[in-house]
């Protein structure tokens, strides 16, 4: 398999209120590049990495262990607006 270089960032966790269910969870966020989502809807293996390199970077950045299998994702893509940045150094 080739090598894949991926720009990924992880935000800062944060308490989120489940008003369906009424309980508390921990919600991290983990965005990538918006070329990174349309590659992953064209290809399940993609999809599959890119999933398990998102739980990957929160375990490592946060200290924790996920449970991989009760993993919710929301149902929208993403929240807000899709910016491409460039990222140049001197």
């Amino acid at each position: 398999m080739p090598r894949v270089d991926l720009e990924i960032s992880v935000t800062e966790r944060f308490v989120c209120l489940n008003l369906q269910a009424g309980n508390k969870c921990m919600v991290y966020d983990v965005v990538f590049h918006p070329d990174t989502y349309y590659l992953l809807q064209k290809n399940a293996r993609f999809k599959k990495m890119i999933h398990d390199t998102a739980l990957d970077a929160v375990e490592r950045q946060f200290g924790v262990i996920l449970d991989k299998v009760n993993v919710k994702t929301p149902k929208m893509t993403f929240k807000g607006w899709c910016f491409v940045y460039v990222l140049l150094s001197s």
